[in-house]
């Protein structure tokens, strides 16, 4: 489930939350330190507003964005359990919204139906007509727990008592997708392109599980004992997990695991920002939330009054941007060796000063240079790999961190440009002279021999600035001429990439070169001089629409796109807090900048208006 989808978080949390880190972890088999709570760690997050005494052991919930509430599912109410509706401003719309379920728990939308996992099976709920359409039995079933859809459209269920996964096509039939044993404790799973993730209670993971061919990998490690829970993306490139023990952690695929959780004992549910309207206690009226991601909390106590067993509390949070994360940092995270990162530290910039809302200079000196063209920044997903392009240079650069200190820039061992990281296989994505894209494996050891990828790719024509999803889908631009440019995707089949397809209008209408794509791809930044255009090629951006077609372009602004004869080459940081571009001049040259990248949830409110 993508950014623009809205996912949540959904974990059972126990008593004794806090901001410092828990118990070792690995990812990918590394070593995580512990961090230890310091007077610096983040805020509790302030509640805005609290349902109590009401609900019956809310279980799951899921937020719906096209009429704006929250479905929760009530597991325990006497054999008489039901789903409520809950208005974003704290009020229950429908106590018992659609009733006749038995011991509800996982929820989630998909093509406007609502999904609930019920004993034993699976039940279609018609939100607008708030009925049963169909159920979806399971015949010897366990404790079927949470599901997912694929692309597809099939439904994936866990059973966490027999330790498998179930498959439902759209037509009904039930298969063992994953035979019982194969994940033990299996609860929480997440659909992401060609593959699934699911939390494994057995070894406290988080497994990835290809769709074609059901191989497993682990790519998240809990200590020992952890009871895995909820899963969901956080709309930055990222993954928030739970476990039943009180913990929630925020995991990049490839990059640094963060531990953090609301103050009290919890379910939690994450609504990403800008995805929802939700009551600020700063204005009496409801308003977008752009920079604050709230974080709702589903209390479940573990002892009920005897007057008034199973009743239950929800309260909605906010976490801030802003807030820093207590970090996990994960040594050797991409195979660059201990040394690039190598100890508890927070994300760093070669030391440069985060910026604020208006654009400043990036690492005069160092990354940006006078009398040259600096361009295509990127930082690997764990913050230890700098790469950056550079005219008239003809290749890139890149730059290793160990502990708080960057090695000085070295040209890589491939000539080529404007990379973009694929964590997931540790491939480095690029465009070489003759104009065709490439990549190469990166490792301790270096960069491997460069792969040409093949003809229905490379054309005639220059194809050059790709960038790699999380999904693995492959974005790139054709056509060096800025007004004839056309942005392409070939998707993820096997092992490698489909026929490319024109994304077309919008995106491509007037020419569109040098996207960013969000790693979940719910938005998309790009190069053009269409008509609106403050410089000879600004930045713009196009969010997904619900229907999953590119939204309208809108462009960035005057207080980005200024000053220079173009603006070029868009990136995002990892963590999704910074946007990176460069000020291209007259004389062909240019240096780099960053600012906070609010300006993108600003805009998407606009989109969503």
């Amino acid at each position: 489930m993508g950014f623009r989808q809205c996912g949540f978080l959904v974990g059972l949390l126990a008593v004794g939350w806090a901001f410092s880190a828990g118990p070792s972890a690995t990812f990918e088999g590394a070593a995580v330190q512990k961090t230890q709570e310091t007077p610096g760690s983040p805020k509790l997050l302030p509640l805005v507003w609290e349902i109590s005494d009401q609900l019956r052991s809310p279980e799951s919930a899921a937020y719906d964005p096209k009429r704006n509430v929250l479905y929760v599912s009530n597991f325990r109410n006497d054999g008489h359990e039901f789903l409520s509706r809950i208005g974003m401003d704290g009020k229950i719309l429908d106590l018992e919204w659609v009733a006749g379920l038995d011991r509800p728990t996982g929820v989630r939308i998909h093509n406007d139906r609502l999904y609930v996992v019920e004993r034993p099976g699976v039940a279609e709920i018609d939100i607008d007509a708030r009925k049963i359409a169909r159920r979806f039995p399971i015949a010897d079933a366990g404790f079927v727990n949470d599901l997912a859809f694929d692309d597809a459209g099939a439904l994936y269920v866990t059973d966490s008592r027999k330790g498998s996964v179930y498959r439902i096509a759209d037509d009904g039939t039930t298969e063992v997708w994953l035979a019982e044993g194969s994940l033990p404790g299996v609860n929480g799973i997440l659909a992401v392109g060609p593959r699934l993730l699911v939390g494994v209670s057995g070894d406290a993971s988080i497994k990835s599980v290809d769709l074609a061919t059901k191989a497993m990998t682990t790519i998240v490690k809990l200590d020992e004992g952890s009871v895995m829970d909820g899963l969901v993306p956080d709309g930055y490139g990222g993954y928030l997990i739970s476990d039943y023990s009180g913990r929630v952690f925020r995991v990049q695929l490839g990059g640094e695991p963060d531990f953090c959780s609301p103050r009290r004992s919890a379910k939690a549910v994450y609504v990403p920002t800008g995805t929802c309207r939700v009551p600020s206690k700063r204005r009496s009226t409801a308003e977008f939330i752009s920079w604050w991601q709230p974080v709702i909390d589903i209390l479940e106590p573990h002892v009920e009054k005897k007057d008034r067993p199973g009743l239950s509390s929800v309260k909605l949070h906010f976490m801030s941007r802003s807030w820093t994360w207590v970090p996990w940092v994960l040594p050797a995270m991409l195979g660059l060796g201990p040394s690039s990162l190598d100890g508890p530290t927070r994300w760093d910039y070669l030391g440069q000063t985060p910026p604020g809302d208006d654009p400043v200079l990036f690492a005069m000196g160092t990354v940006s240079v006078e009398g040259r063209n600096t361009h295509a920044v990127r930082f690997s997903p764990d913050g230890g790999l700098l790469v950056f392009s550079r005219y008239p240079d003809g290749t890139s650069y890149y730059m290793v961190r160990s502990g708080a200190e960057w090695s000085d820039p070295k040209p890589t061992s491939f000539r080529g440009k404007e990379v973009s990281f694929d964590a997931l296989s540790k491939r480095l994505f690029y465009y070489d002279p003759q104009g065709d894209l490439c990549f190469v494996r990166y490792s301790s050891d270096g960069f491997s021999k460069p792969t040409r990828l093949p003809p229905a790719i490379n054309t005639a024509e220059i194809e050059y600035y790709p960038c790699v999803t999380e999904q693995g889908n492959l974005f790139f631009s054709r056509n060096g001429r800025w007004d004839q440019a056309r942005i392409q995707v070939s998707k993820l089949e096997g092992t490698g990439f489909g026929r490319p397809v024109d994304l077309g209008p919008p995106v491509n209408v007037g020419g569109a070169s040098h996207e960013f794509v969000a790693p979940d791809e719910s938005y998309m930044l790009f190069n053009s001089p269409r008509p609106g255009s403050h410089t000879e090629n600004d930045i713009w951006v196009s969010f997904r629409r619900s229907d999953g077609a590119w939204g309208e372009p809108i462009n960035l602004g005057p207080r980005i796109n200024r000053d220079a004869k173009a603006i070029l080459c868009p990136t995002v940081s990892p963590n999704g807090k910074y946007l990176f571009f460069t000020r291209f001049q007259e004389d062909n040259t240019g240096l780099v900048y960053w600012v906070r990248s609010r300006v993108i949830e600003e805009l998407r409110l606009e989109f969503n208006e």
